[in-house]
């Protein structure tokens, strides 16, 4: 079974998110399939997804998700219910060094713990609300302008996923890391395009944290770091 947004008429971004979510929700529920983000002169506007299990969210060429501004888009799911929540905003939230507020909201895509079978595809584009204008500084300390007022938030992150498919979308202005699969398993990131200014904080690309089997086939055009291994101490 499949789904795709050309049903739903409107463009309020907490209509858009609401109609996506449902979408994944019923594929998941009829034991998977695809959600497709259509072709459009216009970006679909969103707050963050959760994906489900068996579900292939596609992009169209020519489609592209851009991550939404208003903190009223954005939701915790808590015991299979959506509830609102507001994401925390600005790039650091601690007084420590790398203290970042993203690792404390949301991924923009996100699935959790105990998903299977999950992939994200196409030749769209996820475009991130990085701030406005350039940055200022050196690539260490340099931050987007309106930096303290920007929701930012890692495009793609799953935490404990058993199976995944990341191929041939385009990433672009998400000052932060771009794709996160934190203890995955047996996952494929093929023939993807992430982009950010170079000098700027924090534009990573891919960071695999605790994963095994993970592959990366292609290239991938980045800020800073291509790719990432590592385990916590």
């Amino acid at each position: 079974d499949h789904r795709d947004l050309h049903s739903f008429p409107t463009r309020r971004s907490s209509d858009l998110r609401e109609a996506i979510q449902k979408a994944i929700d019923y594929v998941s529920e009829c034991g998977g399939g695809v959600v497709i983000i259509p072709a459009s002169t216009k970006p679909f506007v969103s707050g963050n997804l959760f994906l489900k299990s068996h579900v292939e969210l596609h992009f169209e060429d020519g489609a592209m998700l851009r991550q939404s501004k208003d903190q009223n888009d954005y939701v915790l799911l808590t015991d299979g219910k959506y509830e609102t929540h507001k994401p925390k905003l600005g790039h650091d939230s601690m007084e420590v060094t790398w203290g970042h507020s993203w690792y404390e909201n949301y991924p923009f895509i996100y699935a959790g713990e105990g998903t299977q079978d999950v992939r994200i595809t196409g030749k769209g584009i996820i475009d991130m609300t990085r701030g406005d204008g350039r940055v200022h500084g050196d690539s260490f300390t340099s931050k987007p302008e309106n930096c303290d007022k920007t929701i930012h938030i890692c495009p793609i992150g799953f935490y404990r996923v058993d199976g995944f498919e990341i191929s041939g979308i385009t990433i672009q202005n998400y000052c932060t890391y771009a794709i996160m699969p934190y203890t995955c398993d047996n996952g494929l990131i093929n023939g993807i395009t992430i982009k950010d200014f170079n000098d700027s904080l924090n534009t990573d690309g891919i960071s695999l944290m605790n994963c095994q089997n993970i592959r990366q086939i292609g290239r991938a055009r980045v800020g800073k770091e291509c790719r990432s291994r590592w385990s916590p101490y």
